[in-house]
């Protein structure tokens, strides 16, 4: 994943992150508003501020995993992200994993720490199945990281991290499950300067 520093896969990943990351999820929550008036359907938030600290609760959840499939013997399968993730978010983890094992990178220890930066978090309504969700779609931007990650390049010589990285993720809420998921994921500014202090 591009929180291991590999200067090397640095453009690669930008272009990869970068490029077709920002669908909306397929059969869930949209925030395009429908031609009729739908009813409001209830969410566990009733406010931005809830629906932003319910959703962050969910992207510290999607780092978490998303280290655990970095640690694991098989860092391509990023199967248990579907529990926090779905469409193009899952997409570009996938793409990031994979770009990472073609180029020999193992990642051997650390995680990463997601903190939001002030003021940048939105939420707004969106649409299930023909209803408004108020609060149902969140971007949070927040920084990742990655300085506790030690990877390893093919040739088994460690490679220093890069970061923190500027990260916008978007979330949606799913009302038939009751719970967030990540549908996308981007990063804004490798090595971020607004991160970094």
């Amino acid at each position: 994943m591009n929180k291991r520093a590999m200067t090397v896969s640095t453009v690669l990943l930008g272009a990869v992150m970068l490029g077709g990351c920002s669908g909306e999820p397929a059969a869930g929550p949209s925030a395009t508003p429908d031609a009729s008036t739908p009813t409001p359907t209830p969410t566990a938030v009733a406010s931005e501020e809830g629906a932003i600290a319910a959703a962050n609760d969910t992207a510290q959840e999607f780092f978490r995993i998303w280290d655990e499939v970095t640690l694991s013997e098989d860092p391509t399968d990023v199967s248990p992200l579907e529990e926090v993730a779905r469409d193009a978010a899952i997409d570009t983890v996938q793409n990031i994993q994979n770009s990472e094992a073609e180029a020999g990178y193992t990642v051997v220890e650390g995680g990463t720490t997601w903190s939001l930066l002030d003021g940048q978090s939105f939420a707004s309504s969106s649409t299930f199945g023909g209803e408004e969700v108020p609060f149902g779609a969140v971007t949070l931007v927040g920084c990742a990281d990655y300085s506790d990650t030690v990877a390893k390049d093919a040739a088994g010589k460690e490679v220093p991290p890069l970061g923190p990285w500027k990260d916008q993720l978007t979330l949606a809420y799913w009302p038939d499950e009751e719970r967030w998921y990540v549908t996308a994921f981007d990063t804004l500014q490798d090595e971020s300067d607004e991160c970094a202090g």
